[in-house]
């Protein structure tokens, strides 16, 4: 959900009975459990790393661009007002009031990631379907949501009901590119509402030759739009989610990287290709700077991409 003109968001749990009735008060909601800034785990990508979201691991440079000249605008408060500290939130001599750390979320829905289905591939022949079953009943991991908001992050929530750290936010990565889009404006008093991490998710298995790995894909849907309004500036980002408690970096490409990305606001599919790899598909959306459509296809685990006109 989300609350206009403040651009707050939540994510609501509700619990379903055996008759099927739902629930009326959520067993959990996730802007009520966030954790303490320093203890949240934050990762983006600075174009050479993955890394932590602090000062040390960022670029500060379109940080900066979102600075009204007052000492307390430095790329450091930045960072740490985006993390979730709020001491500094004072419309006058400060940054934004909140009313809460978690952005709105609009665009972009929710993805549950629990157990892999051992099924899935029981007498198909394509290469890795036979260590599927195995492979699949050897995890244990805990359930998580993703979902994207527009304070710039993906976030990753704990999916159970009814223990301490139902709902608590497991994980969360900022895009470089949302960096690069000015998330700075985040902080500002005079903030008027831009879209940074709105585009829709899919999560699957896939193989890379040798194991099985769950695999998530987004995109920034309207977020790609630049600073200016004026030019596409998209993204397309993948992870392994495979363990919730361990989520690694694969690779990030902007439309600098695919010019014929555009404003992406279609799922992505991940899906086997005829030449045996598995692939991200999508269609590239409006306004790219090819100006045609065309048909986008990465590899899940090299970054490696082809664009079809």
């Amino acid at each position: 959900v989300y609350t206009s003109g403040q651009w707050t968001g939540d994510l609501n749990a509700f619990t379903i009975d055996a008759s099927g009735d739902l629930s009326t008060t959520p067993a959990w909601t996730a802007a009520s459990k966030v954790p303490v800034p320093n203890s949240r785990v934050i990762k983006t990508w600075n174009g050479t790393s993955y890394t932590d979201f602090t000062y040390s691991g960022v670029n500060t440079t379109a940080l900066r661009n979102a600075l009204r000249n007052d000492p307390s605008d430095s790329p450091q408060n930045i960072i740490n007002y985006l993390r979730g500290d709020r001491s500094m939130e004072n419309n006058n001599s400060g940054f934004r009031v909140r009313g809460g750390v978690l952005g709105d979320i609009i665009d972009s829905q929710p993805v549950y990631v629990g157990a892999p289905n051992a099924r899935l591939y029981v007498g198909r022949s394509f290469n890795g379907a036979s260590s599927y079953a195995s492979w699949a009943n050897s995890l244990n991991r805990t359930p998580v949501v993703y979902v994207g908001a527009n304070d710039g992050m993906l976030h990753g929530f704990n999916a159970t009901t009814g223990q301490t750290a139902s709902g608590v936010e497991t994980y969360a990565y900022v895009p470089k590119k949302v960096i690069e889009n000015g998330i700075g404006e985040l902080a500002s008093p005079d903030y008027q509402h831009r879209y940074f991490v709105d585009g829709e998710l899919t999560v699957a298995d896939a193989y890379n030759g040798s194991s099985w790995r769950t695999v998530l894909v987004g995109t920034l849907g309207f977020g790609g739009v630049a600073k200016d309004r004026s030019t596409t500036a998209n993204a397309i980002f993948a992870l392994d989610v495979t363990d919730p408690a361990n989520v690694t970096f694969l690779w990030e490409k902007s439309s600098t990287d695919i010019p014929a990305l555009g404003i992406n606001q279609g799922r992505p599919v991940i899906a086997q290709i005829a030449n045996g790899d598995w692939s991200v598909l999508l269609g590239n959306g409006a306004n790219s700077s090819d100006g045609k459509a065309a048909l986008i296809s990465i590899n899940v685990f090299t970054g490696a991409e082809r664009v079809t006109t």
